[in-house]
């Protein structure tokens, strides 16, 4: 039975240690998915500024080549 006891302190040591890790591995994967959300989404909004401004210059250009 002493054995069993043994065996068990370090079964739950090693959980422990286990489950620490494992938590702070899906809190660093989750740090670097949000990272990576983040950069996505500036490079989102700068790719829909520059569809705006070409829209807009097409627009300026189709205004202009109508009234020659």
């Amino acid at each position: 039975m002493y054995e069993l006891g043994v065996l068990r302190k370090k079964f739950n040591s090693f959980t422990s240690v286990h489950s620490t890790t494992s938590q702070t591995s899906v809190a660093h994967q989750t740090k670097e998915v949000c990272e990576t959300i983040q950069k996505l989404n500036v490079e989102l909004m700068a790719k829909d500024v520059n569809e705006r401004t070409l829209e807009e210059k097409m627009e300026q250009f189709m205004k202009s080549s109508r009234s020659k």
